[in-house]
């Protein structure tokens, strides 16, 4: 069984909440990010598709793509549009689409666990392809360290807990270790 932990998250204040609410970024491309966008300047595509806010000729996987990302966050969050809860929790959500609603729990897990696939793992297939989506993902992510849900399976705190039910160490493939925060973790300044 995973081993999960609540987290406090950022999130729109309720009176904003339609106004930061905004598609999921893998299902836009940037021109079409760029219309949802117009006239909508609280709308987290700003973070989650930044180069809806640069010139259209700069590269996706440009530096300054990830860096707008981290400002615009920092926007979100200075400017009280984005609040932190008070007290960890654990967040229940549910998406719906051609009628099946889906349902999901969002905390804090291990990344050991993810690596013995004691968790399962959300779109394994683009790891195949020499991390592709992911890898341009955690560049993202990299620019200013909090967890958007794509990336929310690392474990927040220090050092990794032995699981039980594991192979030896000797046993194992060896994989990087990586630092990790909760989903919408306080940026790093």
């Amino acid at each position: 069984m995973s081993t999960i932990r609540p987290f406090k998250a950022f999130r729109p204040k309720p009176e904003l909440a339609a106004e930061v609410a905004s598609k999921p970024y893998d299902v836009l491309n940037s021109d079409e990010a760029r219309a949802e966008v117009a006239g909508h300047p609280l709308s987290f595509l700003h973070v989650g598709k930044p180069e809806v806010d640069l010139d259209p000729s700069i590269d996706l996987h440009d530096p300054r793509v990830y860096a707008k990302a981290r400002e615009n966050l920092m926007a979100l969050i200075s400017g009280g549009a984005l609040v932190e809860d008070p007290a960890p929790c654990l967040y229940v959500y549910a998406q719906t689409m051609d009628g099946h609603t889906q349902f999901g729990l969002v905390g804090c897990a291990s990344v050991e666990e993810y690596w013995n696939d004691t968790i399962k793992k959300h779109r394994a297939h683009a790891q195949g392809q020499g991390g592709g989506p992911l890898r341009a993902r955690a560049r993202h992510q990299r620019a200013f360290r909090p967890h958007l849900p794509d990336l929310s399976r690392r474990r927040a705190g220090g050092r990794h807990r032995r699981a039980r039910g594991r192979r030896p160490a000797r046993e194992r493939p060896r994989r990087p270790r990586r630092r990790a925060a909760p989903v919408m973790a306080r940026p790093r300044p």
